[in-house]
């Protein structure tokens, strides 16, 4: 989980990390964050979006993405699965979905607290990591229940990682570390040149032989 990948060296504010996230080609306005959320009256019965992979119909020569529509059903609360922070979203979550982004979709048609979402940029509410069983008892051929034997049931409820985790894990020490290496490596491979001329040079052969006979 997020919290056990970057235990140390965790991010209390952006503005103390002189880094920039934007290098992976996503603004930092665009992940929801806690200030977010107090400002815009983010939560309960927002519109959420989540793209990912549907297993029963995934492609076979294109990579089809799929879209599920759903809403906010349950703020960071208690832990989900050792997520010390996660998000309930309601939006039909099945097995596949793990790491599908999720979005905040914006609607004006009902009101709401707090600022109007911002409707200029994608926002980012976090990333699914698992889908809620419930359990049920299962039942023979007959229709008959079967107490003995419990079977899981899909909530649809979908966990999902707050962006803010996301941002702390981007920004832990160990993986700022990492990527200032590799792009130290990167920039001394672009330096270097992309040939070498082949050539003798100057070869020093000492002064011409003298004949003694």
């Amino acid at each position: 989980m997020v919290d056990r990948a970057c235990p140390r060296n965790k991010v209390d504010s952006r503005e103390k990390v002189g880094f920039d996230i934007s290098r992976f080609g996503l603004p930092i306005e665009c992940l929801v964050s806690k200030e977010f959320v107090a400002e815009h009256g983010a939560g309960i019965g927002d519109e959420v979006m989540m793209i990912g992979r549907f297993i029963n119909r995934e492609g076979i020569q294109y990579n089809s993405p799929t879209a599920r529509f759903g809403h906010i059903a349950q703020m960071a609360g208690d832990p989900i699965d050792a997520q010390e922070e996660a998000i309930l979203c309601e939006v039909r979550s099945i097995g596949g979905y793990s790491g599908s982004p999720v979005f905040v979709v914006p609607n004006r048609s009902y009101g709401r607290p707090g600022k109007r979402l911002p409707e200029d940029r994608v926002i980012i509410l976090g990333v699914d990591f698992c889908h809620i069983n419930d359990f049920a008892d299962a039942r023979d051929e007959g229709g008959r229940r079967m107490p003995h034997i419990r079977v899981p049931v899909n909530t649809g409820m979908a966990g999902v990682v707050p962006a803010w985790k996301l941002y702390e894990l981007l920004m832990c020490q160990e993986l700022v570390d990492q990527r200032t290496a590799v792009d130290t490596r990167e920039a001394n491979r672009r330096e270097a040149p992309d040939a070498v001329t082949d050539h003798l040079g100057e070869i020093n052969e000492g002064p011409p032989a003298t004949d003694t006979t």
